[in-house]
């Protein structure tokens, strides 16, 4: 086990890093992807998934709505998981991995 958060110090570096619906679980995404970064090959490449709209659902009462909504805000201002991920990923990867 490991965290994604502080990968292995690799022998070599590697070609690729690949990661599937683990981002949402880390909000402040700069320090990760620089960590990362330093452990590929130039050239390399780091492909992130993730979900979008984890609660939309229909048909939700309004009442589980509201529910599901505070669920999500208080998530992401406690820094433990970003039900939105998805939908900004590719801008905040982007602007971090490339302005580098």
């Amino acid at each position: 086990m490991g965290d994604l958060k502080e990968l292995p110090d690799f022998d070599d570096l590697v070609d690729g890093i690949w990661s599937s619906f683990a981002t949402a679980y880390v909000p402040e995404l700069g320090p990760m992807l620089a960590g990362w970064k330093n452990q590929i090959k130039p050239g390399g490449w780091i492909a992130l998934t993730e979900v979008d709209d984890l609660f939309g659902h229909e048909p939700v009462e309004p009442q589980t709505g509201h529910f599901l909504a505070e669920y999500a805000r208080d998530a992401l201002a406690k820094n433990r998981y970003d039900f939105d991920c998805a939908i900004t990923l590719s801008e905040r990867a982007s602007r971090f991995l490339y302005s580098r």
